[in-house]
C-alpha cells in the first residue's frame, strides 16, 4: 500500500503542481522520512537542481543504505553530471540550458 501511495505521488509530479514549500518543510521536520525525501529529490532532479537532489538521496542512504530507489536516483544524478561534464568538455550545446540534457 505504501509503495502504491509513493508511486501515485511520484507520478503526480507530472499531473498536478505540488506545494514544494510544504514538502520541504515536512522533510526538514522529519529527518527519517524516506518517502518524502525521495519524492522531493525526484522533483529537484526534474528541476535540474542536482545538488539539492543529491543531498536528499545521501540522507536517505545514510538512514537506509539498501534503499533501491535512493540508489537508482544516485546513479541517475551521477549520469546527468557526467553527461553535463562531457558536453562541456567537448563544447556541445549550451550547457547553461539544462533542457538540452534531460534524463
Amino acid at each position: 500500500m505504501r509503495l502504491l501511495l509513493f508511486l501515485f505521488f511520484s507520478l503526480s509530479l507530472y499531473a498536478v503542481e505540488i506545494d514544494i514549500n510544504l514538502l520541504e518543510s515536512i522533510v526538514s521536520k522529519n529527518p527519517t522520512d524516506i518517502n518524502d525525501r525521495l519524492l522531493l529529490a525526484k522533483y529537484y532532479i526534474k528541476q535540474k537542481n542536482l545538488q539539492k537532489a543529491q543531498k536528499l538521496v545521501l540522507e536517505v542512504l545514510k538512514n537506509d543504505a539498501a534503499n533501491k530507489k535512493a540508489k537508482e536516483l544516485k546513479k541517475q544524478i551521477k549520469r546527468i553530471k557526467t553527461l553535463k561534464s562531457l558536453l562541456k568538455e567537448y563544447g556541445v550545446g549550451n550547457i547553461k540550458d539544462d533542457k538540452q540534457i534531460s534524463s
